[in-house]
């Protein structure tokens, strides 16, 4: 997953959430956006150049998800290095489809033609609106790691993940457990998730 950050003069290295809303309200996120999408993809390029076939993912933004122009720049970022489509990785939160739910329902289509794959990050922990997985083809649900964390200890969190996980087994998604800490979590998740990630 490529998280980015910001290397400011004064101020140290940066998180997204010191400079990410001013990027959105300064218009500069379809820009930054497109600038992580590029570094992303000219690194999948240097792993696939070493014999590396790597999927890599990257979070997009409301503003990408409302402009009509954004699966154009990413199929364009694909064929400038060279890339197919099923190497890039697009994931969106429950809450950000809520912004203008029918735009981007056409912007993820229309980068889901493409071949790009979409995936909701922190699953369970929006408004989890079954009707949007149902008109989204998405290729991948991320269990949020609230759930994850107190997966061996509480019952209830054990009974939710297997929810999701048999709901995305049912709509052919990957599934992906996220913040796996010890092998206790693992032991719990080994027997219904596809994949893990710490």
């Amino acid at each position: 997953e490529a998280l980015v950050r910001w290397q400011h003069p004064t101020r140290g290295l940066l998180y997204p959430d010191a400079f990410i809303e001013l990027a959105e309200s300064a218009g500069l996120m379809a820009q930054l956006t497109n600038r992580v999408v590029d570094m992303a993809l000219a690194q999948c390029r240097t792993w696939s150049d070493r014999g590396r076939l790597l999927t890599v993912a990257v979070n997009v933004s409301p503003s990408n998800l409302v402009d009509e122009a954004f699966p154009d720049q990413v199929r364009a970022l694909l064929a400038r290095h060279e890339l197919s489509a099923g190497c890039l990785v697009l994931e969106v939160t429950e809450s950000l489809l809520m912004e203008d739910r029918e735009r981007a329902v056409r912007v993820l289509g229309r980068l889901q033609e493409a071949g790009v794959g979409v995936a909701i990050d922190d699953y369970g922990t929006g408004r989890s609106n079954l009707q949007l997985l149902a008109r989204i083809p998405f290729s991948e649900l991320k269990i949020d790691r609230s759930f994850v964390t107190n997966i061996a200890d509480d019952p209830s969190a054990a009974a939710i993940v297997k929810a999701i996980v048999d709901l995305a087994t049912a709509l052919e998604m990957e599934t992906t457990a996220e913040g796996v800490e010890n092998d206790g979590q693992l032991a719990q998740l080994e027997p219904v998730t596809t994949r893990t990630r710490g």
